[in-house]
């Protein structure tokens, strides 16, 4: 506990102890070194006492609640540089990121959902399934992907792999020709592993 107490803060850039009590910390070997650190043979008086408790509060504590301000802002400023902040409008359609992959092969999202409702702050979201539930837990903005469904066109964005020819890139980049199916060999086109929603046409290929 005194280690803890000698610590000192990187926002007070004091100890705590000495917030606490307005004096210094008395170590374990200042009591033998009265010549050093001499007991002092009288009682602080109240007017003495009166006289610290008021710096501590009107000169310290001050000094200590803006420095804590400023640090506060300069972490604020740093995460939302970091955190880009998506507000979701109730009803838009989105994809939820797989947490559990079945494998390296496996899509990274699934859906879409549309949403359904949000907390008054905008960081949880609930969805539901096709079945019109609500799927079994909220969802955080850093989740969820707003996308576009148009379903007219579902059937011409999806279709049939029928074999894959050939691969090309490094892995975290590569790209696949496949062959759809009912169409010609000239049709083949480069995709990538995300654009493949049946994991097991990669696996069967390698």
């Amino acid at each position: 506990q005194l280690s803890i107490n000698r610590y000192i803060k990187s926002k007070s850039l004091t100890l705590p102890f000495s917030l606490m009590f307005a004096r210094r910390v008395t170590l374990l070997d200042d009591c033998a070194d009265t010549d050093k650190y001499p007991i002092p043979k009288d009682i602080m008086s109240i007017e003495e006492l009166e006289e610290r408790i008021d710096y501590m509060y009107n000169t310290v504590f001050p000094a200590i609640n803006e420095r804590e301000k400023k640090i506060n802002e300069v972490m604020r400023k740093r995460f939302y540089d970091n955190h880009m902040l998506v507000d979701i409008p109730v009803g838009a359609q989105v994809m939820v990121k797989v947490r559990q992959r079945p494998s390296k092969w496996g899509p990274i999202y699934d859906g879409p959902y549309p949403v359904i409702r949000r907390n008054q702050g905008g960081s949880y979201y609930e969805l539901k399934d096709e079945m019109n539930e609500i799927l079994h837990r909220s969802y955080v903005p850093s989740e969820l992907k707003i996308v576009n469904v148009d379903e007219k066109a579902i059937d011409d964005e999806y279709f049939e792999i029928e074999a894959i020819r050939d691969h090309r890139g490094k892995t975290a980049n590569r790209e696949y020709l496949i062959k759809r199916k009912g169409y010609g060999e000239r049709t083949c086109s480069w995709i990538t592993a995300d654009d493949v929603s049946d994991p097991h046409i990669l696996q069967q290929y390698w």
